[in-house]
């Protein structure tokens, strides 16, 4: 496993790998805007032994602190605007993540399917559209995957419905929210595929990452609507 070979980092992970070197490593995730790996490492380190605490590797041995993405940039943003209430931009913004994952995910599938990860994250940084990059992850993976896209984006990009109040773009903002989780939903259960924690695929970790963001965005645009 080499860690500098990983083209797209995503953010909250923190890489644990085999004190044995075994190969073995394993991903956690946190989307604590204030988290750092001096004050908050009791999330996932086990001082009595020196290891993450959740799981051993699969070879029995410990598995060590090797690095993590500690500075959430976009998660941050996206928490400071629904903290002030800026739900309009809040919806743009969650629609442009969407995008982003779903590149994300067009990038790991090519990786796994044996292309370069130089290559791999060129053809995943090119314009090539939402669909067209959805079209792509289903043949090459065979998996069931819809489209997702959020009407709001291009009312907002074409200047409609800027006359209506902050409480209209909170309501639009949960409905972003119940398609994200819907789409994600359908995506990891229609196809059968089990996620593989330790070692994972460059899909796996996409997955991995997916999951952990939604959980993290439906709390904090439930505390902030609320």
């Amino acid at each position: 496993m080499e860690k500098e070979s990983w083209a797209r980092v995503y953010e909250g992970e923190w890489l644990f790998v085999c004190r044995d070197r075994c190969g073995g490593y394993v991903i956690d995730f946190s989307f604590n805007e204030m988290h750092d790996p001096v004050n908050n490492f009791e999330d996932f380190y086990d001082i009595s032994f020196d290891g993450y605490a959740p799981t051993r590797c699969a070879c029995g041995d410990i598995l060590k602190w090797y690095g993590c993405m500690p500075r959430l940039t976009t998660s941050k943003a996206l928490s400071t605007l629904l903290d002030g209430k800026h739900f309009m931009v809040a919806t743009v913004m969650v629609a442009a993540v969407i995008e982003s994952y779903v590149s994300n995910l067009l990038y790991a599938t090519l990786v796994d399917e044996g292309i370069s990860v130089a290559k791999a994250d060129k053809v995943a940084s090119s314009r090539l559209g939402r669909r067209d990059a959805i079209n792509l992850i289903k043949d090459l993976t065979g998996w069931s995957v819809r489209d997702i896209s959020f009407p709001v984006r291009n009312m907002v990009a074409h200047g409609q419905q800027l006359t209506e109040d902050e409480i209209w773009f909170a309501n639009e903002l949960r409905k972003q929210v119940q398609d994200i989780n819907k789409w994600f939903d359908h995506l990891s259960k229609a196809n059968g595929y089990q996620i593989q924690v330790f070692s994972p695929s460059e899909k796996d970790r996409w997955l991995l990452s997916m999951q952990h963001w939604i959980v993290w965005l439906t709390k904090k645009v439930d505390e902030a609507v609320t």
